[in-house]
């Protein structure tokens, strides 16, 4: 088996963490005598040669395609030709392997196209998980740019689409988080696998965490009155704004409070935060640690206070209106109240509100002044009452947490194609 992915642990986000499980999940099939995972993302600077593979377990190897072009070509890379073309030459680098399955992950959709194309030469067949609608996500965004940027843009996104969706329909199993984000036309079976955590994973960090340890660790300067905020998950697209609060800590902080922000994750966005924390005076609060592994992430999470996350503005995505991102679903687990900024027609932000697990605004409250600084010092003044409900909520929804589940039915389905 192939599969193709622009990220793998020890990336952090989302993609990462879901591909590894189901990674894990296929490895465990006595069928699959070898698993090759082939990483290209053109937004981390240190991948490594193309020309051999890492052995990571039994029957798992590794290779992280390095960019040809330079990194600054591939901004926009959801929709940039150039990533799609090198996604393309680096299988091409590999044209000796021959799979029986192909899985490829989306978005960006440059993996599914490239997934389409190489099983059609080498006859395989070809496998995609969708995790969210990386159209629609992008349209919002070059609604947001001029005139000369957006509409060729949004032409060209509209082609990509077009291939996108041409891709999945030749697919002989598409998974998705939700019903919401099936392909139309559709006619081939489609696995649900919503977006969860491994219970396991969480229960054997917490079985040894200490927090004092893990800050140190880190080299996180600590104090007993420090507050921890946190954002895990990926800094090189333009759709999440972890930076949104650095106001709001720059007016807390002024006013005599310890706060401190950890961000784990990389990508183009690292170097503008820190350039924001820099110009508000407060770079020696925010914490910058790029990738971490998923382990070493729960320990942060569970070492923090308070976690934040956005939305993009006037979000259209669809599954945003349905599905947990799997951030989420970690930070209830490690029982962390929600600074949330999103739509109201964000799920999310009615589970934060209904069950009063922290505070969820939308962005016309966010450009209503101090209305940020008000909400993270709400959650930091009730903190208690917030983590109680959190852990409350965690407890009562404990299988709809794990993800597992939906991985079994998967590899189920996966292991009849093979036969």
């Amino acid at each position: 088996m192939l599969v193709l992915t622009p990220t793998y642990p020890p990336d952090t986000g989302a993609a990462s963490i879901r591909v590894s499980e189901i990674v894990k999940k296929f490895s465990e099939y006595g069928q699959i005598y070898n698993l090759k995972i082939l990483v290209f993302n053109p937004q981390v600077k240190d991948a490594s040669s193309v020309n051999h593979w890492i052995k990571i377990s039994k029957n798992i190897e590794i290779l992280r395609f390095k960019p040809i072009f330079p990194y600054s070509f591939h901004k926009l890379q959801f929709i940039n030709p150039f990533t799609l073309l090198e996604w393309m030459i680096a299988l091409l680098k590999i044209k000796d392997y021959h799979p029986d399955l192909i899985f490829s992950t989306a978005p960006p959709p440059h993996p599914v196209i490239s997934g389409y194309v190489y099983s059609k030469i080498k006859k395989s067949k070809h496998l995609v998980d969708i995790r969210d609608n990386w159209s629609a996500s992008m349209n919002e965004f070059l609604n947001t740019q001029p005139f000369f940027v957006k509409y060729p843009f949004k032409l060209w996104n509209y082609f990509l689409t077009f291939i996108f969706i041409l891709s999945c329909k030749h697919a002989a199993l598409i998974s998705c988080v939700h019903e919401a984000l099936k392909v139309k036309s559709q006619k081939l079976p489609v696995i649900i696998v919503p977006n969860g955590i491994n219970i396991q994973e969480l229960l054997t960090v917490k079985s040894t965490f200490d927090r004092d340890s893990v800050l140190r660790k880190f080299n996180i300067k600590f104090n007993n009155s420090t507050k921890f905020l946190i954002y895990t998950g990926d800094l090189s697209t333009p759709y999440y704004s972890p930076e949104i609060v650095l106001d709001a800590m720059q007016k807390l902080i002024l006013s005599g409070l310890d706060i401190r922000y950890i961000i784990l994750g990389d990508g183009i966005q690292k170097e503008k935060i820190a350039m924001l924390a820099e110009e508000k005076g407060i770079k020696e609060n925010i914490h910058l640690l790029g990738r971490k592994t998923h382990p070493e992430v729960l320990e942060l999470l569970l070492a923090s206070d308070v976690a934040v996350f956005s939305q993009i503005k006037n979000d259209t995505q669809t599954q945003a209106k349905y599905a947990f991102s799997v951030k989420i679903y970690e930070y209830i687990a490690c029982e962390r109240p929600i600074l949330m900024i999103a739509n109201d027609s964000a799920i999310i932000s009615h589970i934060i509100t209904e069950n009063n697990l922290g505070i969820s605004l939308n962005w016309d409250a966010v450009e209503r002044s101090d209305s940020l600084k008000n909400a993270l010092l709400n959650i930091l003044e009730n903190y208690t009452r917030y983590s109680q409900n959190v852990s409350a909520y965690y407890k009562n929804n404990l299988t709809e947490f794990d993800r597992a589940t939906g991985l079994n039915e998967l590899s189920t389905e996966v292991f009849k194609i093979l036969k």
